[in-house]
């Protein structure tokens, strides 16, 4: 809450500085986005699932790949006109990505739904044209809830199936890129459309669960195995799994949408 205190304040020095001296505008905006989605970490997860079940009592496990992310944002950009062409001196963007992977048994389905909420700060150039540039910097915080679905349609997050939980990768570092063209109506209402392009490198998944099982081989309910396989061998024989964990590093790539209003205009 105290940093976004100070990044309000700080925001709004900026506009009132810069607006002294040459014509500014202030833009609130929202949009939406879908974009194709690669968690490489996912995929092999997802993969090594259905091997693991295929090789135990589940010849006919189906694994339900969504590889489309669906983005929410809002934000706001400061941008300040040198020489026809726009500077975003300050952009601030809040946003919400989604992503669904799911694997189907005779038991009941496996649920991977991952959400990435980020907060990147922009900056760029917009042509009197109307097209933008923008490149970004932020953090992001990757959430996974991995759920088992029983065939009455109860959801469980429950430990009694490994991998059930809440799980959370923190301290991530996001590179996000936009290139834009937009339309003005009206001297306030603006439409914008482009191509943009998402990145984040993450740690691994855990949940913080501390009631989880956890013990000192690393053998654990708070963490997501890349290898079902090695891991159910390791629980059979007491040991510790030492393999590769689910993370939640990822790119994507696609269209973006954006409805803002123009609420400053100076000389």
């Amino acid at each position: 809450m105290k940093c976004k205190k100070q990044l309000v304040l700080f925001s709004s020095l900026l506009v009132f500085s810069f607006s002294l001296f040459a014509q500014s505008n202030l833009e609130f905006y929202t949009g939406i986005s879908a974009a194709r989605f690669k968690n490489s970490s996912l995929r092999t997860t997802m993969k090594s699932y259905e091997n693991y079940f295929k090789n135990n009592g589940e010849p006919n496990i189906t694994i339900k790949t969504t590889n489309w992310n669906r983005e929410y944002c809002y934000g706001l950009n400061y941008l300040l006109d040198h020489d026809g062409v726009e500077l975003y001196i300050f952009g601030f963007q809040h946003s919400n990505i989604s992503n669904e992977q799911i694997a189907t048994l005779s038991t009941g389905k496996r649920h991977f739904k991952s959400t990435q909420i980020g907060d990147i700060l922009y900056f760029g150039i917009k042509k009197d044209n109307g097209i933008s540039y923008k490149g970004g910097l932020g953090y992001t915080t990757c959430i996974l809830e991995s759920s088992f679905e029983y065939p009455n349609g109860i959801r469980s997050l429950g430990i009694e199936r490994l991998a059930n939980g809440v799980y959370v990768s923190r301290s991530n570092m996001s590179l996000n890129a936009e290139f834009t063209y937009q339309k003005v109506f009206f001297m306030h209402l603006g439409v914008e459309a482009g191509l943009a392009l998402y990145g984040s490198l993450a740690g691994e998944y855990r949940d913080n669960n501390k009631g989880k099982f956890e013990n000192s081989g690393g053998l654990n309910h708070r963490i997501i195995p890349q290898d079902f396989e090695a891991a159910q061998t390791a629980i059979n024989a007491g040991d510790g799994y030492y393999g590769k964990t689910l993370n939640g590093s990822y790119y994507s790539a696609g269209l973006i949408f954006k409805i803002s209003y123009l609420l400053i205009e100076q000389y």
